[in-house]
């Protein structure tokens, strides 16, 4: 994206990071174009997620939690496993 604030620092500031976060989950594991970059974007924002949801969790606020565990309740067992592969948490 270039120099400057990226979105995901925007979406932090703004309070928007875990739907951010979740909505880009489901678009990159449910997208036939280029399915390996694809799966690597998925896992990325997943990875934001849940370490946005342990934050969260230490301060006691936020909504990453909730959004994380709605999250995991539409996506397949199969996305699930593929979205938590090479988690770094």
């Amino acid at each position: 994206y270039g120099s400057g604030e990226q979105p995901w620092d925007i979406a932090i500031r703004h309070g928007w990071a875990a739907a951010f976060a979740a909505t880009n989950v489901l678009k990159y594991l449910r997208r036939s174009k280029e399915p390996e970059h694809s799966l690597e974007s998925a896992r990325v924002y997943y990875d934001w997620l849940n370490k946005l949801a342990l934050d969260q969790k230490r301060t006691g606020r936020g909504d990453a939690i909730e959004v994380l565990n709605g999250l995991d309740a539409e996506l397949s067992s199969e996305e699930r496993a593929s979205a938590q592969e090479g988690l770094t948490i």
